[in-house]
């Protein structure tokens, strides 16, 4: 287990909101920042909590969800499909060049990104590497917690972070390990779940957002926005829909300006 304190701003002092079992859900009295103050190791993380090992629990989870099913049933058939979004956002900045993504999973993304750009994977399980691997062939894919990443810096010209921050016990490195990994005037591109979103304020502890313990980061837009600069990339304009009110999930774009 890993023991730590605010993942924004290092402040110890913070409030229990509540318990799932035995991870308690923490709001830090500084910035507000709600995290896990307890979470697995990486080891643990692949041992116990990989997506491929909590997907079915979490799906039955989510179909319990009232919410969840109305989107499914009348909303999900007229949105885009996540990689196509994924990959029409990363080309609003740039469309050509080397790519690094977070969190690579079977490598979908990949696949999509490799069509522009030339892609390299990270990915924790060993299982999703080898999937990335065998999907996206044209891609480079390494299996390591992403803060043990040994890559050259500045070999990068885009680093996308989609449904990986919220995982990250060490966010705010994993955040200054990318600023060396991009070029200058590299972009960093995240996609997060909203915890600012009406969803979860409807949706409560239900909230389709939550899981334990390998969600344990729940960050708002501000807040994220005031990580990002911590790690000295400046955030760059976006769009009101980049975070609708009524969205699960946010993006936030930066760049390493030096």
């Amino acid at each position: 287990m890993i023991t730590r304190f605010c993942p924004v701003c290092d402040a110890v002092p913070r409030r229990v909101l509540f318990s799932a079992g035995t991870w308690e859900v923490c709001r830090c009295a500084d910035c507000g920042m709600v995290y896990l103050p307890s979470v697995p190791s990486y080891t643990e993380h692949v041992e116990s909590f990989t997506w491929e090992r909590t997907f079915r629990t979490e799906r039955e989870r989510r179909s319990r969800n009232p919410i969840y099913r109305f989107e499914a049933r009348w909303l999900l058939p007229f949105r885009p499909a996540r990689t196509d979004a994924k990959l029409h956002y990363v080309l609003r900045y740039r469309t050509s060049g080397a790519l690094l993504d977070y969190g690579c999973g079977r490598g979908a993304f990949l696949q999509a990104a490799s069509r522009y750009f030339q892609v390299t994977g990270i990915e924790i399980s060993p299982t999703l590497a080898e999937a990335a691997a065998v999907n996206a062939p044209e891609a480079t894919v390494v299996c390591a917690p992403a803060t043990e990443l040994k890559l050259d810096t500045g070999s990068f010209d885009v680093v996308t972070m989609f449904s990986y921050l919220e995982h990250e016990p060490q966010p705010l490195h994993a955040l200054r390990l990318a600023r060396e990994l991009l070029t200058p005037g590299g972009i960093l591109i995240i996609k997060t779940p909203n915890y600012a979103c009406l969803n979860r304020v409807i949706a409560g502890r239900h909230w389709c957002g939550y899981r334990f313990p390998d969600h344990c980061n729940y960050f708002t837009p501000r807040l994220l926005g005031r990580l990002v600069e911590r790690a000295e990339m400046a955030v760059l304009p976006g769009r009101f829909a980049d975070h609708l009110p009524t969205s699960d999930n946010m993006y936030l774009a930066a760049q390493r300006s030096t």
